[in-house]
């Protein structure tokens, strides 16, 4: 992977607080060209980085899974006003490629 390319990590927005009434999940993925051992790798970095540096609201928790992050009990508030732009701000690498964050669902 050359260094001008960028490595697409998506947060799938469905947040606990959506008023379905229905359980939802937030996690975060790899939308790249790697190796399922590179995307669990990646996620544990992600999900470090975020621990270590975002004050996280009380009752979230944010962990890597697989090849996935979790986000438990996030909200659309954080995510877009805080998590997300801190993220994009951050100009975390994995394995000298810049991460590229973004959210849909």
């Amino acid at each position: 992977m050359s260094t001008e390319e960028k490595v697409l990590f998506n947060i799938w927005d469905d947040y606990w607080d959506d008023n379905t009434g229905e359980d939802q999940e937030t996690y975060g993925y790899c939308e790249s060209d790697q190796t399922e051992l590179e995307q669990e790798e990646m996620c544990v970095l992600i999900s470090d980085w975020i621990n270590e540096n975002i004050k996280l609201p009380e009752g979230l928790l944010v962990y890597s899974e697989e090849d996935s992050v979790q986000f438990e009990n996030m909200t659309h508030e954080f995510l877009e006003n805080t998590l997300l732009p801190l993220l994009k701000q951050s100009q975390l690498k994995f394995q000298g490629t810049l991460i590229d964050f973004y959210s849909e669902s």
